[in-house]
Order: structure tokens, then sequence, then C-alpha cells
């Protein structure tokens, strides 16, 4: 169990701190006068529910929400045959982690969707884009915003059915602890590079 350990750890050093290369999209779109597409059995997360996860995830994220929902934040589950098989998780100010590597404070009126997840048997029944819908809807004149490997094709396929659009590109390359993030304002189409 130790030499699996420390195995881990050192496959985690090289993957994360050695060298890696990560790009993320970050999506937005202006919640005003928003009209869902997509409808499902969406619920709001609270003390009483929160254990209807049960049904795709572990204990150890079951905590996490529970920790979510005492700081304030807001979870949505997507039901299917009554089932829980969709969550989203909603933070209304704070810091907003883009990625593992990237992570800014949210602007006045900017809320930031994040750990979603959709169970494997339900995948294709439009759950990830009815929960979105949902909550752009719940917060009415917000600047709303999600951020996605750009890597992850069903994932930006779900995030662009609701109607959110690219607003920037992160790319950040880590060499031998140094790390660098190039942002990219797809409006604008400037590149901007920091170096922390």
């Amino acid at each position: 169990m130790i030499i699996k350990k420390c195995v881990h750890y050192i496959y985690d050093i090289i993957r994360y701190r050695i060298f890696a290369s990560y790009t993320s999209l970050l999506y937005s779109i202006d919640s005003y006068e928003y009209v869902p597409k997509y409808y499902a059995d969406i619920r709001r997360v609270t003390l009483y529910n929160v254990n209807d996860a049960y049904t795709f995830q572990n204990e150890h994220y079951l905590q996490c929400f529970r920790e979510f929902l005492e700081k304030g934040d807001d979870g949505y589950y997507g039901y299917l045959d009554d089932k829980c098989a969709h969550r989203s998780w909603v933070i209304h100010n704070g810091m907003m982690v883009v990625n593992r590597y990237y992570k800014r404070f949210m602007k006045e009126n900017e809320i930031y969707i994040h750990w979603c997840e959709t169970a494997v048997w339900a995948r294709g029944h439009n759950l990830y884009p009815a929960v979105l819908g949902r909550i752009i809807a719940d917060n009415p004149n917000k600047h709303i915003c999600i951020s996605v490997n750009e890597n992850n094709i069903a994932s930006r396929r779900g995030v662009e059915k609701v109607g959110f659009t690219v607003k920037e590109r992160i790319q950040t390359k880590v060499f031998f602890g140094m790390k660098f993030t190039f942002i990219e304002d797809t409006n604008a189409n400037e590149r901007k590079e920091k170096l922390f």
C-alpha cells in the first residue's frame, strides 16, 4: 500500500509539476430574457435530497456536495426515471477555478457553473443542457460562465446547445514547476501572457 502511494505521488509530480499542458475554454452567456430550450426533471439540491446522487457518485463526492451547501452554493440534480443522473453546482462569488492551473476572482454580477457530471447510463438524454438552461433561467440578469476542457467534445456540445459562446481560451503549460498561462480573448482576439 505504501509503495502504491509513493508511485502515485511520483506520477502526480511528473504529470502536473514537471511537464503539463492543459487548455480550457471559458464559455459565457447573459441570462437576460433567456428561455430554456430543453426540459427535464430538475431539482435544487438540499440537505434532504443531497444523497440522491448515490445513484452515480460515491461518499467522497456527497461530502463535497454537503460542504458546497454549507458555503451557500446552489446545486442542481437532473433525474431520469426518478433516479438522480446529473449534478451541477453554482457559485455566486469568490474564486472561479477554471482548471487545475488557472483561477480568478469572479466579477460583479457573474456566476460560475462547475462540478457538472452526467451518469454514464443517462447520457444522450439532454439532461446536461436542460440543467444548464434551468440554472440560467433561475439567475436573471446575470453573466453566467462555465469552463470546459477543450478536448471534451461532448461537454462542449452540451454547453453550446444551450447558447453559451466561447469567451476565452486558456492554455497553461508547466515546465519544471514554472507555470505559463496564455489567455486568448476570443471576442477581441487578444492574447495575454501570465507567468505565475
